[in-house]
């Protein structure tokens, strides 16, 4: 069975369905990312979703809502960050 794959087109309609306005070059980077997240997930078992869309709407708009919560704080441009990913 072959795997659906995300196109610029589909990823950027989705992002805005999310309430994201992706330019063409956010939805091509981002459309590379999860065709190989996909790929690289059913050899190896690295996130939950399976298939892209969810991927986008699980785990990146997850990330949106972080960025967008870091960009209105004052963080000093010099300031260190830690992520604590919850993998095993």
């Amino acid at each position: 069975m072959e795997r659906d794959r995300p196109t610029p087109e589909t990823v950027a309609a989705r992002a805005l369905a999310l309430g994201r306005t992706l330019d063409a070059a956010q939805a091509r980077g981002l459309c590379a990312y999860l065709d190989l997240l996909q790929t690289w997930n059913a050899r190896t078992n690295l996130v939950g979703p399976r298939h892209w869309p969810a991927m986008l709407e699980e785990l990146v708009a997850d990330s949106w809502h972080l960025a967008d919560l870091l960009a209105g704080l004052d963080i000093p441009a010099d300031a260190l960050s830690v992520d604590f990913g919850a993998g095993a």
